[in-house]
């Protein structure tokens, strides 16, 4: 089962590639490392913990406890619930919605969000909605002006410019490659 563990200060890849030499260093076997996370094939015993937590710590980074892992992951699941199709939650912003859910100021959980995850809590969100509308133009045939206004779109342009911001293609065209049975990538890391 995979391990993963949350980094503070990881913000380029040449900390990918330094936290990479100091794991391989370390003995200890390495699934991936991205920015703000190592995953590990299975948990660490606690000899190999105190290691890591001394390299990481002696280099300027920082592991996140579980409760900041939990944290990341609540986060997670309230942009999964507020992208639901049938979302009434879109009448409120985001930002003020985990300040509710989580009592937490929201300044905090961007902050711990971003250095865990390597990404903003907004571009995670404008990804996850994205990834929302490709499910919707390859599973329906519901139109972009469905779309939009569903998942809480201000115009059929803004969908459309940020659809191509993050994928390279406009959504009419990505529909198109729909019939010609393009796998679909997972745009949120």
């Amino acid at each position: 089962m995979e391990h993963h563990l949350l980094i503070k200060g990881m913000v380029c890849h040449r900390c990918i590639a330094f936290i990479k030499r100091g794991t391989q260093d370390l003995g200890l076997r390495v699934n991936d490392i991205r920015l703000g996370k190592i995953i590990f094939d299975a948990s660490l015993s606690d000899e190999e913990n105190v290691k890591l937590s001394e390299f990481l710590i002696l280099n300027g980074f920082e592991p996140m406890s579980d409760r900041h892992t939990r944290l990341i992951n609540k986060v997670k699941q309230l942009a999964e619930h507020y992208l639901q199709e049938s979302s009434s939650l879109r009448k409120v912003k985001f930002s003020v919605l985990i300040a509710e859910r989580l009592n937490i100021n929201y300044d905090s959980v961007c902050e711990l969000f971003s250095s865990g995850e390597g990404i903003t809590i907004e571009k995670y969100l404008i990804h996850k909605r994205i990834e929302k509308v490709i499910e919707i133009l390859v599973s329906s045939e519901r139109s972009l002006t469905e779309i939009s206004h569903l998942l809480g779109y201000s115009s059929i342009n803004h969908l459309s410019k940020q659809f191509k911001e993050i994928t390279g293609f406009t959504p009419s065209y990505y529909r198109k490659l729909k019939n010609h049975k393009v796998v679909v990538r997972n745009l949120s890391k």
